[in-house]
């Protein structure tokens, strides 16, 4: 429903941002995002010199590329229109995300849960800026043993909808073996990571985890530092 009648008024800022996706041909999704925004008075700018009114502050582009378990891969961005010259330095950033998944991170989790136990105050802080595993994408198995299968409920505007979430399943016996890189001068420990990864025994990886699956142990070889 439309907003109540506002007071009289005087606009002096818009932010648009249009976010849009597709489905491509080879099979991949592509999410586009745009975002511009502008002032209706005009105003000095140390880099610019002048931006006029309506002439876009900002005008950026963004877009992922992902497959079907929501692994990016790949990612670019174009600033157009950008309030700092300094600020174009970032685009070519964004295609470090390739290989990431876009999904709750087990890690971030486990610190959060654990991080007065270690003793790390902003536990999850220090993993998500020290902390990274390779490969960015891990296959647990070559072989699916299964699958589970839940009702995923939703309220939308054309009412309630329900749809079912299916997840392949291993079964037990499967290792493989990753890298946990920390940041040099970190303070993540090999202590504090290996009390980090043994709460997979108690709560594991993946989205089912929450009912008990994806529990795992692990063995801690060695800590690596990295600059």
């Amino acid at each position: 429903m439309p907003l109540s009648p506002s007071q009289e008024r005087e606009l002096l800022h818009s932010r648009d941002i249009v976010l849009r996706g597709y489905r491509r041909a080879d099979g991949l999704y592509d999410i586009e995002a745009q975002l511009t925004d502008a002032k209706t008075h005009g105003f000095g700018n140390r880099d610019r010199g002048y931006i006029g009114a309506g002439e876009p502050i900002h005008g950026m582009w963004l877009r992922f590329t992902l497959d079907d378990t929501m692994h990016i891969v790949a990612c670019e961005a174009a600033m157009d229109h950008t309030p700092y010259t300094v600020c174009t330095g970032a685009a070519p950033n964004f295609a470090r995300l390739a290989g990431l998944q876009i999904k709750p991170g087990f890690l971030k989790e486990a610190a959060n849960v654990l991080k007065e136990d270690l003793g790390v105050k902003n536990l999850r802080s220090h993993v998500e800026q020290d902390v990274f595993v390779f490969p960015r994408r891990t296959v647990l198995a070559e072989k699916v043993d299964g699958h589970l299968e839940r009702p995923l409920r939703a309220m939308t505007m054309q009412g309630p909808r329900v749809t079912v979430v299916r997840s392949d399943t291993i079964g037990e016996g499967n290792s493989y073996t990753f890298q946990i890189k920390v940041r040099r001068l970190s303070k993540i420990t090999t202590e504090t990571l290996a009390g980090i990864v043994s709460y997979g025994e108690l709560k594991g990886l993946g989205q089912w985890r929450n009912g008990g699956y994806g529990r795992f142990t692990a063995e801690l070889y060695e800590l690596e530092d990295v600059e």
